[in-house]
């Protein structure tokens, strides 16, 4: 890995995008642990397309396009 390549090296995300981002992700981790602890009452299939959703409505599509 070169030094360019550490996130402290990258440009730093804007503060309201930031939050976004942190919501988006900790509805989304919440969502992958569901299968784990339920079982077979809620699928990782299931928790996969909800992830997408919560994406979706989470303002997913601004989050990749400040990647981009």
């Amino acid at each position: 890995m070169t030094d360019s390549e550490h996130s402290e090296h990258m440009p730093q995300r804007p503060k309201d995008l930031q939050v976004k981002m942190t919501n988006v992700t900790t509805a989304i981790d919440d969502m992958f642990t569901r299968p784990i602890i339920g079982g077979s009452k809620f699928t990782a299939e299931l928790a996969s397309a909800e992830a997408a959703k919560e994406s979706e409505r989470g303002d997913g599509p601004e989050i990749q396009a400040w990647y981009t």
